[in-house]
């Protein structure tokens, strides 16, 4: 397989400030989905010239091959390890992430609006965090965020599996794009991906429910890495190569979520026994149409709504008069 050092210099696109180490191999296929992993200025097959010009502008490039197609992906870095936690939220808004403070032992919100106090203003985040340093933090999903998640918990007191359902429900529909992911303290996970207007997905689980797969959708909010439980446990990142990098929901999924439109009946109701004795009546011969029209819309309006069986409507109904116009 040809490096990309031969294809660029063959092309002249080889930019003068990358570096080449020719100890690097070519590819090798060994069967595995990820068969090798560029970080930084690292690249070594076909087609990676075409990747040099974003590594010099100090982008992060993955590449994946996988059932004869090759691709590569820019990776956003992670935020370096040990920072305090209100950095890690000015990250998030600065990466357009609107973020609220959380309780480190119930993961209720610290504010009294809730998710909706959720901002990317740095002054408001850095006083939260003053006032509550230890805080988790809330990121709302739906529009404000750009992204909803699945959430699907670990077995817990007899409760559904939500991890091992989430993966059978993902292995029958062939499964989902590699897209952020959490990994939560109590084993389950956070699957984000783009939220979108016209896909309006709320907190409803559709399809999924009774599963112990939770949806977070608009009207709900999820704990951002690397947030810290009051006992010390803490939620991860499931994959850095997929840290900020959202991918678009598979149709199945919102297929299963998001409600049905209301079908559209072709037939026509069958009128009721009233209406249909309204339309049989015929006016008398020469009786003044409109006033004969007015009588009997008086009177029909009695019989289909009687104010009281025993009062006046009711007497009327109960002795004919709608019948006796009928004759």
């Amino acid at each position: 397989m040809t490096l990309a050092r031969e294809v660029a210099e063959a092309n002249g696109t080889e930019p003068a400030n990358v570096p080449w180490d020719p100890a690097w191999p070519d590819l090798e296929l060994d069967g595995d989905e990820y068969n090798n992993d560029l970080t930084e200025l690292n690249w070594e097959t076909l087609g990676r010239w075409n990747a040099m010009v974003l590594a010099t502008e100090g982008k992060i490039l993955h590449m994946k091959f996988w059932d004869g197609v090759e691709t590569v992906t820019v990776i956003t870095p992670m935020p370096e390890s040990g920072m305090r936690m209100v950095e890690y939220a000015v990250w998030y808004a600065s990466h357009g992430w609107p973020v609220f403070p959380c309780h480190p032992a119930d993961k209720s919100p610290l504010v009294s609006t809730g998710f909706k106090a959720a901002t990317t203003a740095e002054g408001p985040i850095r006083a939260w965090w003053r006032q509550w340093p230890n805080a988790m933090i809330g990121v709302p999903m739906g529009l404000k965020s750009g992204v909803w998640a699945v959430d699907p918990d670990a077995s817990k007191d007899g409760s559904p599996n939500g991890v091992a359902n989430w993966a059978k429900v993902v292995a029958e529909h062939g499964g989902i794009p590699d897209t952020h992911t959490h990994n939560t303290p109590n084993g389950g996970n956070h699957v984000l991906f783009k939220w979108h207007e016209d896909r309006h997905v709320t907190n409803r689980e559709g399809g999924l429910s009774g599963l112990g797969i939770n949806v977070r959708g608009e009207g709900g909010y999820v704990i951002a890495w690397p947030s810290v439980l009051a006992d010390g446990r803490s939620y991860e990142i499931a994959s850095p190569l997929n840290f900020f990098n959202l991918a678009e929901a598979p149709t199945w999924l919102y297929d299963e979520i998001l409600p049905m439109p209301p079908a559209v009946s072709q037939a026509q109701p069958m009128p009721s026994i009233s209406r249909q004795a309204l339309a049989s009546v015929s006016p008398p011969a020469g009786a003044h149409l409109a006033y004969s029209d007015a009588a009997l819309r008086g009177e029909y309006d009695a019989v289909v709504s009687p104010s009281d069986a025993t009062g006046a409507s009711g007497r009327r109904y109960r002795d004919g008069a709608f019948c006796n116009v009928r004759r």
